[in-house]
């Protein structure tokens, strides 16, 4: 099995995808310094358009209450038509102080 680059740490958070034809609601699986694993619940009918490579923004709220938005690059997606849930893996592109000290919190 391909070894990680960097450490993924499990959470489970609210947050909003945001894409150019659309905002979608989905839970954070986990994360990691450079990462983010996101669950979305698919509504039938409604093609969120993601592909891989796809620039986004991901928007949700820290502990503190404080909003953060991170831009993003979707490096990997899959569709679970028994769940009706889209998986999204991510790439946080040039990641902010503010999520970096999240981290630091989560160890």
């Amino acid at each position: 099995m391909k070894q990680r680059r960097f450490q993924r740490t499990v959470i489970s958070s609210e947050a909003e995808l945001v894409m150019d034809n659309g905002n979608y609601t989905g839970i954070i699986a986990n994360v990691s310094e450079e990462g983010i694993f996101i669950i979305l619940h698919a509504t039938p009918g409604i093609d969120p358009g993601i592909a891989r490579e796809k620039p986004v923004k991901l928007k949700f709220r820290l502990p503190s209450g404080e909003k953060l938005i991170l831009n993003c690059k979707v490096k990997w997606f899959y569709k679970a038509t028994t769940h009706s849930t889209l998986s999204i893996g991510m790439q946080i592109t040039e990641p902010p102080l503010e999520y970096r000290e999240f981290l630091k919190t989560l160890l």
